[in-house]
């Protein structure tokens, strides 16, 4: 199943599009680092006109998604962006929390500097890529968005409690 994930910013959106579902690994297919700030004055600089026309751009990419997870944005952050992805693509969408996704991994014990470092450090770990962008952590969000909703889908829920001993 190919899988979008967005990392949600204005000037450091991070997209990957990933096979996943087929066991523990993801296959990386797509990233790219995004700045809403390319699309401003070409109908207006409204979040409403610029998302779509992000979008458009980027439409292969949005076609070829099976599944879009979506960053869910704090009360104070990027809701805009969220709401108008989620809207135009409803039926693909799958809010993910991001204290799921800490917890997950377990760093919800980190604060923010430390959790960038951390998912940097998991994104590089679990998959083979070299993020090419200075500001590492936007790619590195979305790629474990991937990696935490492809271990939901491939891992049966009574084997997250099976017992392995420590070696």
């Amino acid at each position: 199943m190919k899988i979008l994930a967005i990392d949600i910013g204005y000037h450091n959106m991070g997209l990957v599009l990933a096979e996943c579902g087929n066991g523990p690994q993801i296959d990386i297919e797509y990233i790219k680092k995004v700045s809403l700030e390319d699309y401003k004055y070409i109908y207006s600089n409204d979040i409403v006109d610029l998302i779509p026309l992000f979008v458009d751009e980027h439409k292969e990419i949005f076609d070829k998604a099976e599944r879009i997870l979506i960053e869910r944005q704090p009360p104070v952050g990027f809701n805009n962006i969220e709401i108008l992805l989620h809207y135009m693509f409803k039926d693909k969408v799958k809010l993910i929390s991001p204290v799921s996704m800490h917890t997950h991994f377990g760093m919800r014990h980190l604060n923010y500097d430390e959790r960038k470092e951390r998912t940097v450090s998991l994104a590089e770990k679990f998959t083979d890529i070299d993020i090419p962008y200075e500001r590492k952590h936007d790619i590195a969000d979305a790629v474990c968005m991937l990696l935490y909703y492809n271990f939901k889908i491939s891992v049966h829920f009574f084997d997250q409690f099976k017992y392995s001993p420590k070696v």
